[in-house]
């Protein structure tokens, strides 16, 4: 499960930086960034609950092994 994560991680930092690409940056805060805006949002946070989640993973092996 922890390649699946890390693949997912790799994944959506790759379409962070194609849509990096696709912002106007004449102006930030228009409707037509708003697709844009969210989707790098949405993928930043899809990496930051996988990285928890594998440090879960492992805090959670960790703590198995000691018992």
């Amino acid at each position: 499960m922890r390649k699946f994560r890390v693949i997912v991680i790799c994944i959506s930092a790759a379409l962070i930086i194609v849509s990096l690409f696709f912002i106007n940056y004449m102006d930030l805060l228009s409707k037509s960034n708003l697709g844009v805006l969210s989707g790098i949002v949405s993928m930043s946070l899809i990496i930051i609950s996988m990285y928890l989640s594998n440090k879960h993973e492992e805090k959670k092996g960790n703590k198995k092994e000691v018992s």
